[in-house]
């Protein structure tokens, strides 16, 4: 069987940086989960939060916030 020339690319660098091929392909092919997408959506807004309070809320603090201002939690 005849390699194309992009999987022998493929092999050959994944080979260099000493990564198994099947890890290269389940991190190009990674579908982000719900848990991920939620928390790069929370993540501006806590830090927004935690800056307009000058670093003085904690955790229960900033969920209070983020309940009240943006409905969220």
């Amino acid at each position: 069987m005849a390699r194309t020339r992009s999987a022998q690319k493929t092999m050959s660098g994944c080979r260099v940086v000493g990564v198994a091929r099947t890890a290269y392909y389940a991190h190009k092919f990674h579908v982000p989960s719900d848990r991920d997408i939620r928390r790069l959506l929370l993540t501006d807004h806590v830090a927004d939060v935690h800056a307009r309070s000058r670093g003085t809320y904690g955790m229960l603090r900033i969920r209070a916030a983020l309940k009240i201002v943006h409905d969220m939690m």
